[in-house]
C-alpha cells in the first residue's frame, strides 16, 4: 500500500457505534490495553501539558506515543513516537493491518457495507496499534468535543486525567471542558490535574472525583518562585525543587509546566521512576511548539494557534503584559479576520491607548472588515510565501505581528517566515 492511498483509506468512510470500534481494537490485538494512559484535553494549554510530559518521560528512559487532534502539517503530524512523527512505512504497513481487520469484520456481518469507520476512528486505531508496536510505556492523547464519541475513550481507565483551566473564570467554554472531563474521570482513573481553581468548573471536577475515587490536585502557583524571566526564558522553583529552565514566557506554559510536574509526582505514586534531574532536564528541552512562538523581534513576529476564544484571549493578554518588548502597532495575520476576534483585541487593549490594530494581512481572499475598522489596510496574499515576504517588510520598530489560526496556518507561516530569513541571510 501507498502513503498516499494510505491517507486516502484513513481520511474516508461513515462513523461506527462505540462497541464497533471496541470490537475493532479487540480483533487488532487488544491495542487499547496495557498501556498507562495520560489523558489531556485539547486546547492550548492542553498541548503544552502534553509536550512538556513526552519531554520529561523521555528524558526518564521512557518509550512514549502522543496523539494529538491538531495536525500541523499532515496525517504524519498526528500520531508521535518517541518525539518523532510515525513514518511512512509504518502509516503504510499498519492501515494495510487495520483494512483486513475491517474487511474481515465485515465478512462476518455477511455484508460487504455492514461496518464502516470514521477518519477518526481508524486515525485512532493506526495511532494505538503503532504504540503497541513500539512498545510504548506511556500514551499522551488530547481528548476534545464530546469525550463519550471520542474514539480513544475505548482506552479508559487512564493513569491521569488533564483538563487545562484557564483561571478560575467559569466561562461557557471551561465549563464545557469540565464537564468532557468528568466523563472521563468517571471512566477510571487514579488522578486527575487541573488547572482549574474554583467557582463552579472546579466543583464540577471536584464532585466527579469524589464519586470515581479519584484524586484531585491543583498546582500550587504561590509555591513557584520565578528566578529570571525574559522574552524567550523563565528560570524558575517549585516547591523547593529545581531550578527549572522554560523557553518561553508566556504564562500558558508556565502553568502547563507546573501541571506537568504534578503529573510526575501522580506517575510515581504509581509507580513510573521518574528522577527530579529527568524532570529539569524534560522541562528544558521540550518544544511547546506554535505557543506565542517569537520568531523574530524586530519586526515582533509571534505565532500561536488559537482554537477558543479562550486561547485568543490568552495570547491578546501575553502581547498585552509584553508590551515593553513588542510595538503598539499591531498587524494582524489570520487565514480570516473574524469581528469576534477584533472585539477580543479590542476588549484586551481598551485602556491602552498606544496598541491599535494598523493592518490586517490575510492568507486566501480578501474580505471587508466592519465599518469601525475602515482606516485598517487589508492585504491579501495568495500563499504562506507571499504573506511572510509582507510580513518581514515591516522594518517599522513600533510595528507587532500577531499571526493568529489553526495549527496548519500556524505551521505555514512559521515554515515561510523562516525559509524568507534563510533566504534574506
Amino acid at each position: 500500500m501507498t502513503f498516499v492511498r494510505a491517507q486516502r483509506y484513513l481520511q474516508a468512510g461513515k462513523g461506527a457505534s462505540a462497541e464497533q470500534f471496541f470490537a475493532l481494537c479487540m480483533r487488532l490485538g487488544r491495542i487499547h490495553t496495557g498501556i498507562r494512559k495520560i489523558c489531556v484535553f485539547d486546547n492550548i494549554g492542553g498541548s503544552c501539558r502534553a509536550a512538556y510530559l513526552e519531554s520529561i518521560l523521555q528524558s526518564a528512559g521512557y518509550r512514549t506515543g502522543r496523539l494529538t487532534k491538531a495536525a500541523t502539517d499532515g496525517l504524519r503530524s498526528r500520531i508521535y513516537l518517541d518525539g518523532q512523527p510515525i513514518s511512512h512505512k509504518q502509516v503504510c504497513d499498519m492501515t494495510d493491518q487495520i483494512m483486513q481487520a475491517i474487511d474481515g469484520m465485515q465478512k462476518e456481518q455477511g455484508s460487504e457495507s455492514a461496518i464502516d469507520f470514521d477518519s477518526e476512528q481508524k486515525i485512532c486505531a493506526l495511532a494505538l496499534l503503532a504504540f503497541c508496536c513500539h512498545g510504548c510505556d506511556v500514551i499522551i492523547f488530547e481528548a476534545s468535543g464530546d469525550f463519550a464519541s471520542d474514539p480513544m475513550a475505548v482506552a479508559a481507565p487512564f493513569s491521569l486525567v488533564m483538563p487545562s483551566g484557564f483561571g478560575t473564570k467559569d466561562t461557557a467554554a471551561a465549563k464545557k471542558q469540565a464537564t468532557d472531563a468528568c466523563q472521563a474521570i468517571r471512566r477510571g482513573t487514579r488522578e486527575v490535574i487541573t488547572g482549574f481553581t474554583g467557582g463552579e468548573v472546579y466543583n464540577l471536577i471536584s464532585q466527579a472525583c469524589a464519586a470515581a475515587g479519584s484524586r484531585l490536585t491543583v498546582p500550587a502557583k504561590s509555591e513557584a518562585q520565578i528566578g529570571e524571566s525574559s522574552l524567550s526564558r523563565t528560570d524558575f522553583s517549585y516547591r523547593g525543587k529545581g531550578p527549572y529552565r522554560l523557553h518561553s514566557s508566556f504564562e500558558v506554559q508556565f502553568e502547563a509546566a507546573l501541571a506537568a510536574i504534578e503529573a510526575c509526582y501522580a506517575l510515581r505514586r504509581d509507580g513510573v521512576r521518574l528522577p527530579g534531574a529527568a524532570i529539569i532536564a524534560g522541562i528544558g528541552r521540550a518544544k511547546a511548539g506554535l505557543c506565542f512562538d517569537v520568531l523574530t523581534v524586530r519586526p515582533g513576529i509571534v505565532v500561536s494557534v488559537t482554537g477558543s476564544v479562550e486561547d485568543t484571549r490568552a495570547v491578546l493578554a501575553a502581547l498585552h503584559q509584553k508590551s515593553n518588548s513588542f510595538g503598539g502597532k499591531v498587524v494582524l495575520c489570520a487565514p480570516r479576520v473574524t469581528g469576534r476576534l477584533l472585539a477580543a483585541f479590542e476588549k484586551e487593549f481598551s485602556d491602552a491607548d498606544e496598541y491599535a490594530v494598523c493592518d490586517v494581512v490575510l492568507v486566501g481572499e480578501a474580505e471587508e472588515l466592519p465599518a469601525q475598522y475602515a482606516n485598517v489596510q487589508v492585504r491579501a496574499c495568495t500563499s504562506y510565501k507571499k504573506a511572510a515576504k509582507q510580513l518581514l517588510c515591516y522594518t517599522d520598530p513600533d510595528v507587532s505581528v500577531l499571526c493568529l489560526g489553526d495549527p496548519a496556518f500556524c505551521y505555514g507561516i512559521k515554515s515561510a517566515v523562516n525559509d524568507a530569513l534563510i533566504g534574506l541571510s
